[in-house]
């Protein structure tokens, strides 16, 4: 699989499966004077079908916790962690081994994650003084963790439900890792070694996929910042830059310690639905949890401008009100092992494409606003052709409506002023300016809350 290393490493909610060794091998790291510096805090990963070699190597201090080793039929090793105590670091090589389960190929259980000392073991390299004056491993964690630890076997639920290439789909080889890891199978054999599930070349798999190829369409990204025109034009930014410019893509205008091209990517992290205002989406989620077999159970964790029905796996989303946006919904599953987890889903609600269109092609209806940089109130100047209805609607940056005031303005120089809820948080707004019969967007402007 790999070598593992760092003076500071974390590894968790890993999948290794079918390989035969170095699941991990963990490498020494050592400083200028020779001493072994490495802290690695390995938990919560999956191991399936090893081989010859499970988790083996050097390291100062180690925190291995709850990780699951679920034999195959190409495994025979069942020590899961070895360390080596060798003799070209100073120092001392140590670990911390809790709660790791392993799981033998008839479903029972070596170790059932209760023994802290089933599946460990040291070894003494050549030239190592000895009687050792410490103890190898240690009866308390030598460090915290900066993630929340699940037990062995919540962790091998919510790993193999979400690990992977999963974007923008799941393909077929790691579908096919997990199917296997899951029922305990194996689908090919090693042309050489004949060991099953352990290949000996891509070919004993029937080769590489094809994927095939894709081209981005005309105007997607039109200043090549990493921010897609339909991003930009959604967040107020320019998708017209300056070749070089990367101001858009490095800003936050939110405030939110991100970028917005971190924004963005956050949005294609996770599963993403598009629909249209007014309407509403049916998702099923069972495919974001598949590992989740004894009665699951699906419920909201959390929401924003979007009302959630369940209806077993399936959800049925629906905008609040006129929100138009990106939204987020998290949504919890949970078996009757009391095994839960919680995932993230993204919504953009759009416009209706008639309405977007017309919006873009006849900005009949443009507007000033002043101050640019408000505390409490902002001032508006438009020159309308007639008569009209409209709205002024303040959005944040993920299009999310704070504030709706509506006016019947008649033909001719039109001034308004509108004052802002307090306690908005400081950060860039859209002032949105758009017609209160058809929803018909005619302009926005930026403004910021200082």
């Amino acid at each position: 699989a790999a070598t593992i290393s760092g003076r500071i490493g974390s590894y968790h909610h890993n999948l290794l499966a079918h390989c035969n060794g170095r699941n991990w091998s963990i490498g020494a790291a050592i400083d200028g004077s020779n001493q072994w510096v490495s802290q690695l805090d390995i938990f919560n990963n999956v191991v399936y079908n090893w081989g010859s070699r499970t988790t083996d190597g050097e390291v100062h201090k180690l925190n291995f916790v709850n990780n699951y080793y679920k034999m195959g039929a190409a495994s025979t090793k069942t020590t899961i962690l070895r360390i080596d105590v060798l003799n070209f670091g100073w120092g001392t090589e140590q670990g911390y081994y809790a709660g790791n389960v392993i799981q033998r190929t008839d479903g029972s259980f070596l170790n059932d994650g209760s023994s802290n000392t089933i599946g460990r073991e040291y070894t003494i390299g050549t030239g190592v003084v000895t009687p050792l004056t410490y103890e190898v491993y240690v009866n308390e964690p030598f460090f915290p963790s900066y993630a929340t630890i699940e037990t062995a076997k919540d962790a091998y639920k919510s790993v193999l439900s979400d690990v992977g290439c999963t974007m923008p789909m799941f393909d077929e080889h790691d579908q096919r890792i997990i199917r296997e890891t899951l029922n305990g199978t194996y689908t090919y054999v090693g042309s050489k070694t004949g060991k099953k599930g352990l290949i000996d070349n891509e070919a004993d798999a029937g080769g590489y996929e094809d994927y095939g190829n894709e081209t981005r369409p005309e105007g997607f990204d039109s200043d090549w910042d990493g921010l897609p025109d339909w991003w930009e034009d959604l967040h107020g930014s320019n998708p017209h830059s300056a070749e070089g410019d990367f101001s858009d893509a490095n800003a936050d205008p939110d405030r939110d310690g991100y970028t917005a091209l971190e924004d963005y990517l956050e949005w294609m992290s996770v599963p993403r639905y598009y629909m249209n205002k007014n309407s509403q989406k049916s998702i099923d989620l069972a495919p974001y949890a598949i590992a989740y077999t004894k009665n699951p159970q699906f419920s909201t964790a959390s929401a924003t401008d979007l009302s959630l029905n369940f209806s077993g796996s399936v959800v049925n989303a629906t905008p609040v009100g006129d929100f138009t946006g990106i939204s987020y919904f998290d949504f919890t599953v949970t078996d009757s092992d009391n095994s839960s987890m919680t995932r993230r889903i993204g919504v953009y609600v759009q416009e209706d494409t008639a309405t977007a269109l017309s919006a873009i092609q006849h900005k009949e209806l443009e507007f000033k606003v002043y101050p640019s940089t408000f505390s409490s109130e902002l001032n508006i100047e438009t020159q309308a052709r007639e008569s009209k209805e409209i709205n002024l609607i303040l959005r944040d940056l993920n299009g999310r409506e704070v504030l709706r005031e509506y006016y019947s303005v008649n033909a001719g120089r039109v001034r308004l002023q509108i004052k802002c809820p307090t306690g908005l948080p400081t950060q860039m707004y859209l002032l949105e300016l758009n017609d209160a019969q058809t929803g018909m967007k005619y302009d926005v402007k930026k403004v910021f809350k200082k």
